[in-house]
C-alpha cells in the first residue's frame, strides 16, 4: 500500500499542469483566438504536462530502467559498434568517406572479436608465439592491427581489412592443419 503523501506528491504536477493549461487557454480566448483553438491548446498542454510529470517521476513510480550494456547482436549493440568505428577527426565534407583513425573503443571491440574468432583455431593474439601463424592466416597488416598496432593509428580501412580477413578465416580448408574446435 502506498503512503498518502506519495499519492499527493504525484497528483500535484497534474493539478498544477491542469490549472496552468486552463489559464493559458482562457488567456488565449480573451486575446481573441477562437474558443475551439483555446480549448484544444489547453487539452494538448494538459496531456504534455501529464506526460512530462510521468517522465520526471519515473523513479518514484518504480518504472524499470533500460539496460545500459546491450546484449551482443541487438540493435543497440550494433549502434554502439557503428559509433565506435567512426573516424576521430571527420573530414570537412561530412558525407564523404574519411580514412582517419577510429576511436579506441572500436579498436578494443575489434580485438575482442578477433580473439574470440581466433580462439576457435587455437590461436591467441596476445601470445607472441602465435604471431607467425596469425600473419600466415590473416596477412601481415591485419595481424599487426590485432596484435600490436597503437590504438590511435588504426584506420577504418585497416579495421575493414581485419574484419574481411577474419570473415574469410575458415572458408579455405587448408588454412590450418586441423579444423576449428567448435
Amino acid at each position: 500500500m502506498s503512503a498518502p503523501g506519495g499519492r499527493r506528491r504525484r497528483a500535484m504536477p497534474v493539478v498544477a499542469t491542469t490549472l496552468l493549461a486552463a489559464g493559458t487557454g482562457l488567456v488565449l480566448w480573451l486575446v481573441g483566438l477562437s474558443p475551439g483553438f483555446a480549448v484544444a491548446f489547453g487539452v494538448v498542454a494538459i496531456a504534455a504536462g501529464i506526460a512530462w510529470s510521468g517522465l520526471v517521476d519515473a523513479e518514484a513510480l518504480g518504472l524499470p530502467r533500460p539496460e545500459r550494456h546491450p546484449q551482443a547482436g541487438t540493435r543497440a549493440d550494433i549502434a554502439q559498434i557503428s559509433w565506435s568505428m567512426r573516424p576521430l577527426r571527420p573530414g570537412v565534407v561530412r558525407f564523404l568517406p574519411v580514412d582517419g583513425p577510429i576511436h579506441e573503443q572500436g579498436v578494443r571491440r575489434l580485438r575482442r572479436f578477433a580473439a574470440r574468432r581466433l580462439s576457435a583455431w587455437g590461436l591467441d593474439p596476445a601470445d607472441p608465439a602465435d604471431r607467425p601463424e596469425l600473419e600466415r592466416l590473416l596477412g601481415a597488416g591485419p595481424a599487426w592491427v590485432i596484435t600490436s598496432a597503437p590504438t590511435n593509428q588504426v584506420t577504418m580501412t585497416m579495421a575493414e581489412g581485419c574484419l574481411a580477413a577474419l570473415e574469410t578465416l575458415g572458408q579455405n580448408a587448408t588454412d590450418r592443419k586441423g579444423s576449428p574446435t567448435r
